[in-house]
């Protein structure tokens, strides 16, 4: 019965006999694998293997990967896609561990593609793909680099390069042709 009512409200599960639960704690609300299958054995009766919980991450990723090469494929012939790149967090440890989620998105689908900074990442995410498209993103040296489409800096990074203009009383209008030709106005160093 719990079972049930878990399944209904969770959804439907994607793989016959088997609880897609785990594989929604573990991933959307970052649960142990441990203490993921003690929630499932507490709602259902029945506790799944450690090893089950663990499997299904890529389970999932396999049930989903004919929508994400779809919606890849949309993002790369969409007229006007966005890119950005965010740190994350990858495990334990120090900086050094932090690692980059990439992004391709329309209006309507969004790619994410993990990785860091460097060109070769960029390579292997959908900008290689691009063609005749107008990209619209930051001014990380790597969007430059990348053939074929036109680039357009994001609206609301160059708002923040005039907003900090005017709280330093910079020539405006300098900071707008600045802004606009991709050299954000920066204040001075203090001496």
């Amino acid at each position: 019965m719990a079972g049930e009512l878990l399944d209904h409200v969770v959804g439907e599960q994607d793989f016959p006999g088997e609880p897609d639960q785990d594989g929604f704690l573990l991933v959307m609300h970052h649960v142990p694998v441990e203490r993921c299958a003690g929630i499932i054995e507490a709602l259902t009766g029945a506790r799944p293997s450690d090893g089950f919980v663990h499997g299904m991450p890529a389970r999932a990723a396999k049930a989903v990967r004919g929508v994400n090469m779809l919606t890849r494929a949309l993002v790369i012939t969409a007229a006007v896609p966005c890119a950005d790149e965010t740190p994350i967090r990858v495990g334990p440890g120090p900086k050094t561990r932090k690692k980059y989620l990439l992004v391709a998105c329309t209006s309507l689908l969004t790619c994410y593609f993990p990785g860091d900074r460097s060109m070769k990442t960029f390579d292997a995410f959908v900008f290689p793909d691009l063609s005749a498209a107008v990209l619209v993103h930051d001014r990380h040296q790597n969007y430059e680099a990348i053939p074929g489409v036109l680039h357009q800096l994001c609206t609301q990074h160059i708002l923040r390069d005039l907003d900090t203009a005017r709280k330093h009383h910079a020539d405006i209008m300098t900071a707008i042709r600045d802004a606009l030709t991709g050299s954000p106005w920066m204040p001075p160093i203090p001496a």
